[in-house]
């Protein structure tokens, strides 16, 4: 192959390395939005939990208070009950019980009144923070709705510019020469498809490029490195790749050179 030929490939590849990445920002950032998502989700429902859990409390106060007011106006009718009975009673063992009875009674409805005064305590703390959780969950839930929207608007965008990215890549793939080709087919999979020659480094997998390498590939051949296959650039190779990928059409307004 000629040197403007060889200059040529080198400029299509180094277009196509630059393809791959943004494709594979892409696909990283795609996998993202999923575990976000849930993310957002698990806060939902965090935000459900909490607020069900503090309704659940505060209807079992009330029923619980009801219940105990319920109790307390029972009591108030035995003892009616057993008062009048004592005007009646037919001896003083009779009397004994009914008011042993009544006192009973009392106690129990103290006790009955203590635990009420104690929900109504609890309960008029409660009610506002039901209130206020509410309305926290309500902005939450809005909060989290748009970010959802946010990320389902991010993921479609994303999946346009990853379509258009193919598209360009696989018309560019499409102008390739067989060396040009064959080269992209083997290097496809791969993390990078060129690399440069930084102080006789491999800049794509960090080994030392063999001195035979180097200079072939600064005399202008299609040298890739023996450790991971990328086709290897000087600066000046590189530079020259930029420009022509940018002068020849060869990258889309999605890629940078």
């Amino acid at each position: 192959m000629d040197r403007v030929g060889d200059d040529l490939t080198r400029a299509q590849l180094w277009a196509l390395e630059l393809y791959q990445r943004a494709l594979r920002k892409i696909d990283r950032r795609l996998g993202e939005l999923p575990e976000e998502e849930s993310a957002f989700r698990r806060r939902a429902e965090e935000v459900e939990e909490r607020l069900g859990a503090l309704e659940e409390e505060l209807k079992a106060k009330q029923l619980e208070q009801k219940r105990l007011e319920t109790e307390v106006d029972d009591i108030k009718e035995r003892r009616t009950r057993h008062q009048r009975q004592l005007l009646s009673a037919k001896d003083n063992r009779e009397y004994k019980t009914l008011l042993e009875e009544i006192e009973l009674e009392n106690r129990r409805q103290t006790e009955l009144e203590d635990r009420i005064l104690e929900l109504m305590e609890n309960l008029e703390g409660l009610v506002p923070r039901v209130k206020k959780t509410r309305t926290e969950k309500e902005d939450e839930v809005t909060g989290i709705e748009k970010a959802l929207a946010a990320l389902s608007a991010e993921g479609e965008k994303l999946e346009g510019r990853r379509a258009r990215l193919e598209k360009g890549r696989d018309t560019l793939v499409g102008r390739l020469d067989a060396t040009g080709r064959r080269i992209f087919n083997k290097l496809v999979a791969q993390r990078h498809i060129c690399a440069l020659m930084d102080g006789g480094i491999c800049s794509s997998c960090r080994v030392e490029v063999p001195t035979q390498a180097i200079s072939e590939a600064r005399a202008g051949e299609l040298r890739s490195c023996e450790s991971c296959s990328a086709i290897l650039f000087t600066e000046e190779q590189a530079s020259l790749a930029r420009t022509m990928a940018r002068n020849r059409g060869f990258l889309p307004d999605e890629v940078e050179g």
